[in-house]
């Protein structure tokens, strides 16, 4: 990603987010190179915002997908340790990445399954897009001649990702993001280890 887009990328977090000066996770070894932004909390949005910036580097087919850029972030407790923050880093590195080792398209309402040996508990994700950011402008960042929606991640139990892979993405996306609820009843956190009961 050129310098010059990832400024426009982290102002228009910065924006959305309501806060500056992110701090970067960057990993020199990774091919193609992706770097995370983590957000602090703040009063307004009182959690984690991690945030993938390159990948967006790949382009997407047309086909099944919102649009042919793609960035993905996670929104994590405000009470995570950063030994816990860095299994979402993580996360975040093997999502960006797949599009890009697998020549697949990853876009809203899609999921895919973890390699067996990253977690115990979560086997999955599922992308939706970030409804707890009240502005919907978050979705869409303009980079030179790309168009690129920034999408959030939701990792997934087994059970969460066969409920998904047999009623389809509105059925989990409801579990996560009520249509019938306050925003104060939405699940949005990306979680390890699931702190509520889901009903499937």
């Amino acid at each position: 990603m050129k310098l010059k887009h990832m400024d426009k990328l982290i102002n228009h977090f910065d924006y959305y987010f309501e806060q500056e000066e992110p701090k970067v996770y960057h990993n020199d070894n990774m091919y193609p190179h992706i770097d995370i932004l983590r957000y602090k909390p703040t009063l307004k949005y009182p959690f984690y915002k991690l945030v993938t910036m390159g990948a967006s580097d790949c382009r997407m087919s047309r086909k099944n997908t919102i649009g042919r850029y793609n960035e993905y972030m996670v929104f994590v407790d405000k009470e995570a340790t950063d030994d816990e923050l860095r299994w979402y880093v993580d996360l975040l590195d093997m999502i960006a990445l797949f599009p890009f080792e697998s020549g697949e398209s990853l876009s809203y309402g899609h999921s895919l399954e973890l390699p067996s040996d990253f977690d115990d508990c979560m086997k999955g994700a599922v992308i939706t897009m970030p409804m707890i950011i009240r502005n919907t402008g978050i979705l869409k960042c303009k980079l030179g001649f790309r168009e690129v929606i920034c999408l959030q991640i939701i990792p997934l139990t087994k059970e969460e990702l066969d409920y998904k892979l047999k009623n389809g993405f509105q059925a989990i996306e409801e579990v996560f993001y009520p249509s019938d609820k306050e925003e104060k009843d939405y699940h949005y956190l990306a979680e390890r280890v699931r702190s509520f009961k889901v009903e499937l």
